[in-house]
């Protein structure tokens, strides 16, 4: 077979691959949980890089829209237009897959198994291209009800994918369980060491910087607004220094005025301001505004028990064994991801109430 013919034949492929994997990020980006990647990991990592880099644009839009109209071409063009076109679609296809998986590395830190299927679907298209444009072929008819059909196909499974509204049920020992909880027994040391008799305890694990946990601090200072002196939070501190510049600084201001008596506000800021404003300089600017003793301040942040206690909260996370987030303990139930109000207060309020029975334990 010609050489050209089978490049031309991997470009339609390399499209409508592209185009099925963008279909699905779409939907994964869409949900505010990992469906198909898996919590944690560099799915996540590189999520959350896109997610706090590129704000108001989704990138598997740009894909999904990309490879499709990269398929589009190659299943219209004639002969004239492929020899005047297609190379530089080719060309531009390459170098842009090139440039996302050097970005996705150097810029995030990590990779993401669909990023890097749709970032290497971009340059084996492009290199297809520039083959087969020399003499293409057009697409006969059963081509075109093949791949547009394929194209159809992909993104209607992407859509599929994507959760219903979250529902509750009626778990064991007739209560309600949240469609997040997951109900442990036996909780793991660093939770267990924070609870306390005749209170509910929230143990989150986040970072300043992680766009998901700065959502979820929205809805949980919310919830807690209404059980005053009956839930107690406990945040530890996990800065993912390798995707989140400023992480590490802000948890050292969040701890340093915790002891000095400001740390819900200086939390609360934290989360709320821009980014770029997570620096020394920021955060030494927000602790003024809030009335922090400001030598004491300093002298707290420079300690090495303060950069200690970060270093323990990260063995806590690895103890238990957390590998995204934000990840949230209340009571015995565990949270891997963001939990909506309505998942909040009930999972607050089968802790309040534990004697009208518990979830079914999970194997942890």
């Amino acid at each position: 077979m010609d050489p050209r013919r089978i490049a031309i034949l991997a470009a339609r492929v390399f499209a409508l691959i592209g185009l099925a994997v963008s279909a699905a990020l779409v939907v994964e980006y869409a949900s505010p949980e990992p469906l198909i990647c898996g919590a944690g990991g560099g799915c996540t990592a590189v999520r959350a890089c896109w997610e706090q880099r590129v704000r108001g644009f989704s990138l598997p839009w740009f894909g999904l829209v990309s490879f499709g109209l990269a398929l589009s071409a190659t299943l219209l063009a004639d002969e004239e237009k492929a020899k005047k076109f297609l190379p530089a679609l080719g060309a531009l296809s390459a170098l842009g897959g090139l440039t996302f998986l050097a970005v996705q590395r150097g810029m995030c830190g990590s990779w993401c198994k669909l990023c890097v299927v749709t970032d290497t679907s971009a340059v084996l298209l492009g290199l297809s291209l520039l083959v087969g444009s020399r003499k293409w072929e057009p697409a006969s008819t059963t081509q075109r009800w093949i791949f547009g059909g394929g194209a159809v196909l992909s993104a209607a499974f992407a859509m599929s994918l994507a959760p219903p509204a979250a529902t509750t049920g009626n778990g064991p020992g007739g209560r309600e369980q949240g469609p997040q909880a997951h109900y442990i027994a036996d909780l793991p040391g660093p939770v267990a060491r924070e609870q306390r008799e005749g209170m509910v305890t929230i143990v989150e694990f986040a970072d300043f910087e992680c766009p998901f946990c700065r959502r979820q601090h929205e809805s949980l200072t919310r919830v807690l607004s209404r059980y005053q002196g009956r839930v107690r939070l406990v945040r530890k501190q996990l800065p993912l220094t390798s995707i989140h510049p400023h992480a590490q600084t802000a948890a050292l201001a969040a701890l340093c005025a915790e002891d000095l008596g400001r740390g819900e506000a200086m939390a609360d800021r934290l989360f709320r301001v821009d980014v770029d404003r997570l620096t020394a300089e920021g955060t030494e600017a927000i602790a003024r505004e809030l009335g922090v003793d400001m030598p004491a301040y300093r002298a707290c942040v420079a300690a090495e028990r303060t950069t200690s206690h970060i270093a323990s909260d990260r063995n806590a996370a690895g103890e238990c064994a957390v590998s995204g987030l934000p990840t949230m303990f209340i009571g015995h139930e565990r949270f891997d991801g963001l939990v909506d109000e309505d998942a909040l207060v009930a999972s607050i309020e089968r802790a309040l109430h534990p004697d009208a029975g518990a979830p079914a334990s999970d194997a942890h």
